[in-house]
């Protein structure tokens, strides 16, 4: 089974650092560059995305309100969802993880702990109903 990543993510540098990470593991990933964007990439799929990854801060909506959206529409909210970010803090944190992230990682981040997230993310996808 192939799964399907969507990373969104405004920063080419950091895009490429995530595309390198996760390439060669088998994944079918889409990007996108802005939260209105990937939005329309999750609402047009006809298959769910297995794990969506988004920067918090990004052009239209922030990786955060998209977060939002996603757990709040029922077609998506059991797709497992990494913020990846520079926003560290402690409030930070506490408010990614209470709008519905499966986890959060701070940048800079070391490359297997992404993998690690992902890997886990998929077990938890194939764990829920996802439509």
């Amino acid at each position: 089974m192939s799964y399907r990543l969507l990373i969104a993510e405004d920063n080419p540098t950091n895009m490429k650092i995530l595309l390198l990470t996760l390439e060669g593991e088998g994944y079918d990933i889409t990007t996108t560059e802005d939260g209105d964007s990937a939005w329309e990439l999750i609402n047009r799929s006809t298959d769910p995305f297995s794990v969506i990854i988004l920067d918090w801060m990004m052009p239209g909506l922030s990786g955060l309100e998209l977060l939002i959206k996603i757990k709040n529409d029922h077609r998506f909210k059991n797709i497992p969802i990494i913020i990846q970010t520079a926003k560290a803090q402690r409030v930070d944190i506490e408010q990614g993880m209470k709008e519905g992230a499966f986890k959060y990682l701070t940048k800079p981040y070391d490359e297997d702990v992404l993998l690690a997230m992902v890997k886990a993310a998929i077990v938890e996808f194939d764990r829920l109903e996802v439509p």
